[in-house]
C-alpha cells in the first residue's frame, strides 16, 4: 500500500519564501492522510485479512527500522540546533539565530513535530507489520495441524 501525498501539497514548502507553518502545516497533512491509510492496514490485520509471508516482513521491518533510524538522528539533530547559533550581535545575526532555530525546533511550526508524527506513524507500520505476520504464520500452522488431522482421519 502506498499513501500519496496530493500534488501541491508540499507546494511552498521550499524556497525563500517559505513559511515554517506553510511546511508544518502542509508536512503534517500529508502524514495525516498517510495515517488515515495506515488505520484502513492496521484494521485488515487485526481481522486477519491481510497476509504477510516472515520474509516480506522481514524485509519491511529492515526498512523501516532504517527510517525510524534516520528518524531519531534528525529529532536528535534539531534538538542540537536549539541553541544560540551566534551570528553575531548586531539585528541580523539575532534575527537570522532565531528564525534558524524556530524552523528546527520551535513548538507547533517547527520540524521537529513533523518529524515525532512521522516516527510515530513508522511505529505504527512495524506494530501493523508485525501482527500481520504474526497473524500469517499463525494462520498458516492452524491450516497445517488441519491438513494433518485430515490425513490421520482418512488413514
Amino acid at each position: 500500500m502506498t499513501a500519496e501525498i496530493p500534488a501541491g501539497s508540499l507546494a511552498g514548502a521550499g524556497g525563500a519564501g517559505a513559511t515554517p507553518d506553510g511546511f508544518a502545516g502542509s508536512a503534517g497533512a500529508g502524514l495525516g492522510a498517510a495515517g488515515g491509510q495506515i488505520q484502513g492496514v492496521q484494521d485488515a490485520a487485526s481481522q486477519g485479512t491481510l497476509t504477510l509471508s516472515q520474509q516480506a516482513a522481514s524485509a519491511l521491518l529492515a526498512a523501516i527500522g532504517q527510517l525510524q533510524n534516520q528518524a531519531a538522528d534528525l529529532l536528535n539533530v534539531a534538538d542540537s540546533i536549539d541553541k544560540p547559533l551566534h551570528f553575531g550581535h548586531s539585528w541580523v545575526g539575532l534575527t537570522m539565530d532565531t528564525r534558524l532555530r524556530t524552523v528546527a525546533a520551535g513548538q507547533n511550526s517547527s520540524v521537529r513535530p513533523v518529524l515525532t508524527q512521522f516516527a510515530t506513524l513508522l511505529g505504527q507500520i512495524s506494530d501493523t507489520i508485525q501482527q500481520a505476520a504474526h497473524l500469517t504464520a499463525q494462520n498458516d500452522q492452524d491450516q497445517a495441524q488441519l491438513l494433518t488431522r485430515a490425513g490421520e482421519q482418512s488413514s
